[in-house]
């Protein structure tokens, strides 16, 4: 009687240890991520229709040939991002991260070639918005994390980080960023 208990029990516990050896960390692929396609959609759909608004909060100030950061205004540029509802903590503390690492590039360079003031969410001049809202977006989730490429256009895409809190999904890392600014 004894030995068919520690049998049974060996037993369950391997099976148990092994099932879950198979299952964690593997990411979970999904070609048609519709929760993160909608949160990426409706962050742009926001952006379009705010994108001049919070243009206009210049924390990029010249100054003697070169570019400062007004912390002010990056403050305030943060919060109305923070105010769309579609983006993470994490990305806010990104984007100040980010920024403080490009003022101090802006000290040793002249401002008409200032590194890191291109658009962090659109990658390009003149972009059209709206095509940002309707492009086709596919992910590979890990858990509450997601990464997320949107295709605009055959040579237009975007690699965005996406965060899941409280069942919604949030932008955490933008596509676009100067790959010599280290943070």
């Amino acid at each position: 009687m004894k030995q068919t208990f520690w049998v049974a029990l060996c037993t369950a516990f391997f099976l148990t240890a092994c099932g879950s050896e198979n299952t964690a960390e593997k990411p979970a692929i999904d070609t048609n991520p519709t929760d993160v396609a909608e949160a990426i959609h409706s962050f742009f759909s926001w952006y379009g229709d705010n994108a001049d608004r919070i243009e206009e909060i210049s924390f990029a100030v010249e100054k003697g040939g070169h570019l400062t950061l007004d912390e002010a205004k990056l403050q305030n540029y943060l919060s109305e991002l923070k105010k769309s509802g579609f983006v993470s903590d994490e990305l806010i503390a990104d984007e100040q991260n980010y920024y403080h690492a490009c003022a101090k590039i802006w000290a040793t360079e002249p401002a008409s070639h200032a590194t890191g003031t291109a658009d962090r969410y659109l990658c390009a001049p003149k972009a059209v918005v709206s095509a940002y809202e309707k492009a086709p977006v596919t992910a590979t989730v890990t858990g509450n994390r997601a990464k997320a490429v949107m295709t605009v256009s055959p040579n237009n895409t975007h690699t965005f980080e996406m965060k899941k809190e409280n069942g919604k999904w949030y932008l955490a890392k933008p596509s676009c960023g100067e790959p010599n600014v280290k943070y």
